[in-house]
């Protein structure tokens, strides 16, 4: 089948129980740059789409070309796309090259946001200085509950004894 399509060096193989296949690496091993590698069909280039487009962008960048079997011939429309599909998934699978810089990923914000945000707080501090102001009217100034602003403000200090709250 593969001397009809044209191919003068024909490498047979098998696959071995633990999935090796000793020819299509003596195969790989054989190619130059501007040969062209045919196989019958894609799973012949790997097990699974990840290895076949790596496989794929591996021999396009050593100046190979990849016909499969009537499917995608090189240097046509189909082959020209089957190649550039190839390159794109490349990049998605392959590990970014220590030349091409990374982004890092954006930051994730865990747990809830603040009740308060600190322009919130300032006015808090603000109220809470004058001694007539409760924590229950900052709150309600805030649109939080008591709890938020006490959480926020564990301490604060006690109101001065007067003579007249002093029972007696």
């Amino acid at each position: 089948m593969l001397e009809a399509l044209g191919c003068e060096k024909v490498f047979t193989d098998y696959e071995t129980r633990r999935g090796e296949r000793p020819n299509f690496r003596i195969a790989l091993d054989f190619l130059r740059p501007g040969d062209v590698l045919v196989v019958p069909a894609t799973r012949h280039l790997g097990v699974d789409i990840e290895m076949i487009v790596l496989q794929v962008e591996w021999l396009r960048r050593a100046g190979v070309s990849v016909r499969i079997g009537e499917l995608f011939v090189p240097e046509t429309p189909n082959g020209d796309a089957f190649s550039a599909i190839c390159r794109e998934f490349a990049r998605l699978v392959e590990p970014p090259s220590e030349s091409e810089p990374t982004t890092p990923a954006p930051t994730r914000q865990r747990g809830r946001p603040q009740a308060l945000s600190a322009k919130d707080l300032a006015k808090a501090r603000r109220l809470l200085a004058e001694s007539t102001i409760t924590i229950s009217d900052v709150a309600r100034a805030l649109g939080v509950s008591p709890t938020t602003v006490y959480r926020y403000f564990p301490r604060r200090a006690p109101k001065p004894i007067l003579p007249r709250d002093v029972p007696g």
